[in-house]
């Protein structure tokens, strides 16, 4: 029999308590923690050297067989913090998750568009505030729809740290208006040390937009390893540059030669990438092939766990595979 759990991440000590605790007592044979929302192979605080050695302990004297499951794009097998915890790494998780959260009721054709490029951002990591002052210093701001939600500790010299609100958009699932009056969406992904590719970029593939990244460097290359394209008309030599300003700098040189050019053909002129994107997201979605098989065997365990963020995503996707033509 096995049992599943989906740890919470937080910094709430008891809930790590409760983790080793279940470890040590259990009766069960086999343990799947899951968290498929989580890049992370659980965090620091249960990975401190005291801990990890009970961990390993127990597992080993309790004869267990655990398996933490994470979406970590960045490594196809990403390494355990410890000697008796399998890793299940299902990338594709996400591109399942962006499917079945989006507010479909918001979604539209991109048309009449009058603006270069949107950027939406909400916490002020360091990579969104260099690519704000950037775009402030290279004078794009008015070719582009902007949110800046919260002001930052960064030391602008350009943009003057104001918030910046754009109507309808409440959040990355609802789109406003202006994702579809606009060329581009440049997104500033959740981090800058690591190659997060999260819900952010698959919902500006979904409503079929030109999606160029700003994260950890060969962030954009690292989506042709689950079969997107890149866009022909831009030069993604920006982003093997391993300075961030420069690196910004240089995406942001590639969006500005378009800035006077008529931007409603240049969407049809990059037409065949972006439907490429959106149908390799649809077959992602409605293939049993992208899921691990071991999903489908714990599936009565889970269904019903409610998760961090979306309740009802795990029956969506046992749901959506399982009638899909591609299983």
């Amino acid at each position: 029999m096995s049992l599943c759990l989906i740890p919470r991440f937080s910094h709430n000590k008891s809930y790590y308590k409760k983790i080793l605790n279940t470890i040590k007592y259990t009766k069960n044979k086999e343990i799947d923690f899951f968290q498929p929302e989580e890049y992370e192979v659980f965090s620091h605080e249960i990975t401190s050297k005291k801990t990890r050695r009970l961990i390993d302990e127990y597992i080993k004297l309790n004869r267990l067989k655990v398996r933490y499951w994470c979406a970590n794009p960045e490594f196809d097998k990403p390494k355990s913090p410890f000697k008796n915890i399998d890793i299940i790494n299902w990338p594709e998780y996400t591109v399942h998750w962006s499917w079945h959260t989006i507010d479909w009721t918001t979604v539209k054709q991109v048309d009449n568009i009058d603006k270069l490029f949107i950027c939406l951002n909400n916490k002020p990591h360091i990579h969104r505030c260099v690519l704000l002052d950037l775009i402030y210093k290279n004078n794009l701001q008015s070719f582009g729809n902007l949110s800046w939600n919260v002001k930052g500790d960064y030391n602008f010299e350009y943009f003057d740290n104001k918030v910046l609100s754009i109507d309808g958009f409440r959040s990355q699932a609802a789109m406003p208006n202006e994702q579809y009056t606009s060329l581009f969406n440049i997104i500033a992904e959740s981090h800058v040390d690591r190659l997060d590719i999260t819900e952010k970029t698959y919902y500006a593939m979904l409503i079929k937009k030109p999606t160029i990244l700003l994260a950890k460097q060969g962030i954009n290359n690292r989506l042709k390893h689950f079969g997107f394209k890149l866009l022909d008309c831009i030069d993604y030599g920006f982003d093997n540059e391993p300075d961030l300003i420069k690196r910004t700098q240089m995406l942001l040189d590639q969006i500005a030669q378009f800035k006077n050019e008529d931007y409603n053909k240049l969407y049809v002129s990059m037409k065949e990438t972006i439907d490429h994107n959106y149908n390799v997201i649809k077959e992602i979605v409605h293939s049993k092939a992208s899921v691990p098989k071991r999903f489908y065997t714990i599936y009565d365990n889970i269904k019903d766990i409610p998760t961090n963020y979306s309740p009802g995503v795990v029956r969506k996707i046992y749901e959506t595979t399982l009638s899909s033509t591609n299983s």
